[in-house]
């Protein structure tokens, strides 16, 4: 799977996970320090984010590891508003940041939850500075991370055996080569964004690109500069498709772009900004460029239409348009041999007009005169 991968359980977690800690983060204000507003305003850090990963669900892990830092953040300052005599609430409070750290040890790849624990360390270790009464001893230093160390590790085991089963399960819906969803993926995950833009009751429209130029770059270049032609497109399509947007590769030499929110014309003009007009992806390589000039075919969704049939739509509108222009270009190349080819040239025992307009006759012996 790619690295920055983030599986659909996860992106389901998240949300939920955040408005439980923004409702534990909320009650200890609330109920501890009725008196401290701001703490209030503090607690509504986390389901700020809950409602950042509901409207976009994270496709990368570094996003979802901005969410966790904010959140985390959110948790410190709450810590720094609190009372000077906040007594065993400071427990609490801890509590909820170690509660923050597990919960993004559980959905992050490794590297990712180290980076926002260790963040969560460092802001803490200055907190504790800053704060009244307190002075910079090893011993709580050392109790602070392993309040924060353990909760993470206890949550990571239990993370990365989720990720496995998801990796099991959704490796066919992503293209190795190119890192986009497969055919698989797209009818998949599409579905999910089809049915999200039904209930906002917002439109989608599906970009179908027919690359087929890729494989005659392949027979000229060679399979690596196909490759990476390739790869460019798989970026300018991903560039296409947003953070809201689902681009796939359907195909050895097709893609697809999902595009939630924009109709036909919307869609156009937002793939036009990105590939210009005609759309064409450029490339360079030794020294000489490459213009790859893709088939497109936009397909707007209707009430009762699913990904597979908009796909399916515009796939065989891009078979039959091939075909057409095929025909063209063998009709003209007729013509052309037509209008080119020579004229024939008379043979020997052809007779002329002149020959033919006079009467046959018998030769005769000529005899002399007398």
């Amino acid at each position: 799977m790619p690295a920055g991968w983030v599986s659909v359980r996860v992106r389901a977690i998240e949300p939920w996970a955040l408005v439980a800690l923004s409702f534990a983060m909320a009650a200890t204000a609330i109920f501890l320090w009725p008196g401290l507003p701001v703490s209030w305003a503090l607690a509504l850090v986390p389901l700020l984010a809950a409602r950042w990963a509901q409207s976009g669900p994270g496709r990368h892990q570094s996003e979802l590891a901005l969410r966790g830092t904010l959140v985390v953040a959110g948790v410190l300052l709450l810590q720094l508003h609190q009372p000077a005599d906040a007594g065993a609430a400071t427990l609490l409070t801890q509590a909820w940041l170690g509660a923050a750290c597990a919960t993004y040890a559980f959905l992050l790849r490794a590297r990712w939850a180290c980076g926002v624990t260790v963040f969560a360390f460092l802001v803490l270790g200055t907190v504790r500075l800053l704060h009244a009464g307190e002075s910079p001893q090893a011993m709580p230093l050392f109790t602070d991370a392993l309040a924060l160390v353990l909760p993470a590790l206890l949550a990571a085991v239990p993370g990365a055996a989720l990720r496995r089963a998801d990796a099991r399960r959704e490796c066919g819906r992503i293209d190795p080569a190119s890192g986009l969803c497969s055919l698989e993926g797209l009818r998949a995950y599409g579905e999910d964004v089809l049915a999200r833009c039904r209930h906002r009751g917002q439109p989608v429209t599906l970009a179908v690109f027919d690359c087929s130029d890729l494989l005659e770059v392949r027979h000229i270049y060679g399979p690596p500069v196909a490759r990476r032609l390739a790869l460019r497109v798989t970026q300018v399509l991903s560039q296409v498709a947003g953070e809201r947007g689902l681009a796939a590769r359907t195909g050895v030499a097709e893609f697809a772009v999902l595009l939630p929110g924009l109709d036909r014309e919307r869609a156009l003009r937002a793939i036009q900004q990105v590939l210009g007009s005609p759309s064409r992806v450029e490339y360079e390589s030794g020294g000489s460029e490459i213009v790859l000039v893709p088939d497109l075919m936009l397909v707007q969704a209707g009430h009762d239409d699913d990904i597979a049939s908009l796909h399916g739509a515009a796939s065989r509108r891009l078979v039959r348009d091939r075909e057409v222009e095929a025909r063209r270009h063998r009709y003209l190349r007729a013509e052309r041999e037509r209008h080119s080819r020579p004229m024939s040239v008379p043979g020997h025992d052809a007779m002329s007009a002149r020959e033919r307009a006079l009467a046959p006759t018998a030769p005769m012996p000529l005899t002399a005169a007398r």
